[in-house]
């Protein structure tokens, strides 16, 4: 399925190829692509209203020319997951 605005066009599949289901999420400007898996959309679907709208800022990653997503501030991580801020692709 395509879905397009007049900020963004992506083309969403589901991919089988990896350890169960996931969404393919591929944006036509870049061709960059992302995964989601059912958990993950899970959550999205139980954020509040403007829970991601920090995330919408395209300075915030999608402008980058060092290829790493901008750490996020500290205080923003949930500190129970471990998980790490910053990501490379």
């Amino acid at each position: 399925m395509e879905l397009a605005s007049e900020f963004a066009s992506v083309v969403l599949t589901l991919d089988m190829a990896g350890n169960g289901p996931r969404l393919r999420i591929e944006d036509l400007r870049s061709g960059h692509v992302g995964f989601l898996d059912p958990l993950e959309l899970e959550t999205l679907a139980w954020l509040p209203d403007g829970a991601l709208h920090r995330f919408l800022d395209p300075s915030l990653h999608r402008w980058r020319d060092d290829g790493i997503v901008a750490s996020l501030d500290s205080r923003d991580t949930p500190a129970s997951t471990g998980t790490s801020s910053t990501r490379q692709r």
